[in-house]
């Protein structure tokens, strides 16, 4: 369901960037696990809220964060559907860019498992 105007009125921090399509700010919440873990009351991500408000560059720079292994939004984007073996313009697929975009540490380690076990192409 998406949010009523009332509720993008009263989204706060990462919600509110997302909704009003502030990249900056989206992009500042990068390492904040809690802000982009959050909830509001319909159990909807900031992550949701961006496309509901038709705010594309908000919500890519919600996906950037995946680049930077954060499990949980790797999760959330496989949960969703997102496609798992899109080509890049390298021609990357999700995985191979999170191999090569990866450090090698238990984060990271643990997206590439997920993207694995989810039946990402090998």
């Amino acid at each position: 369901m998406p949010p009523t105007n009332a509720e993008y009125t009263a989204h706060t921090g990462l919600f509110a960037a997302a909704a009003k399509c502030d990249v900056d700010a989206v992009t500042a919440h990068a390492g904040d696990k809690d802000a982009l873990n959050a909830r509001d009351s319909y159990r909807r991500r900031p992550l949701m809220v961006a496309p509901y408000a038709g705010k594309h560059d908000a919500a890519r720079a919600l996906i950037d964060v995946a680049h930077l292994g954060h499990v949980e939004v790797v999760k959330t984007l496989i949960a969703a559907g997102a496609p798992l073996s899109h080509l890049n313009n390298l021609p990357w697929t999700t995985l191979i860019e999170a191999i090569v975009l990866g450090d090698g540490g238990p984060n990271h380690v643990a997206c590439l498992k997920a993207l694995v076990d989810t039946g990402a192409d090998v």
